[in-house]
């Protein structure tokens, strides 16, 4: 049995989008072990996963903050004792991690947030696992099972969806100026 640590941040949306990569790993590789390490507000996003996915919270505001901080949550990751460790977001922070399970011998891999090949971001999360020797099959269909889920429970809100009507999602909270939804707009 192995231990995988997965490392991703932020924002939601990127985190969100680990799961279908995770699930998958956990699926196909059920006799190893896999820590997600993300904020503690996401961790409700990796609820209902199999039984062989963990979640750790890094208090990058207070507790793990700056340089002392992260020395702190390298010490604690630790003494998980890890046998690889998969960066799927490749910041400055998550650098310095890596850097440390390096030095100590464990096996690290990080995400190529390469511009010229634009893989989807599921994709370069499954390349990220590929390279520490976990290829994935990407078969991961839904939260909600063979379903689409239920949009009846969404229908006082919104509306019911007729035929031919698509919906779009927007991230009203999003970090970056450029992907913020002008207020004028809506």
């Amino acid at each position: 049995m192995s231990r995988i640590l997965v490392i991703r941040f932020s924002a939601l949306g990127d985190v969100a989008m680990t799961i279908p990569v995770v699930y998958s790993l956990a699926a196909q590789y059920p006799q190893h072990e896999r820590t997600v390490l993300s904020r503690a507000v996401l961790q409700p996003l990796f609820q209902g996963l199999p039984a062989n996915v963990h979640f750790m919270s890094a208090d990058l505001t207070g507790k793990h903050r700056g340089l002392w901080g992260l020395n702190t949550l390298y010490s604690e990751l630790k003494k998980q004792h890890f046998d690889y460790v998969a960066d799927f977001h490749n910041v400055l922070r998550t650098k310095y991690l890596c850097l440390r399970f390096r030095m100590s011998g464990i096996p690290v891999a990080s995400i190529d947030k390469g511009l010229e090949n634009q893989k989807s971001s599921f994709r370069r999360y499954a390349d990220v696992l590929e390279k520490l020797g976990f290829p994935v099959l990407l078969n991961f269909t839904s939260i909600y099972g063979e379903g689409k889920g239920d949009f009846s429970l969404i229908e006082p809100v919104t509306g019911p969806k007729g035929d031919g009507i698509k919906w779009i999602g927007i991230a009203p909270f999003a970090k970056h100026k450029g992907k913020i939804y002008p207020l004028e707009l809506q």
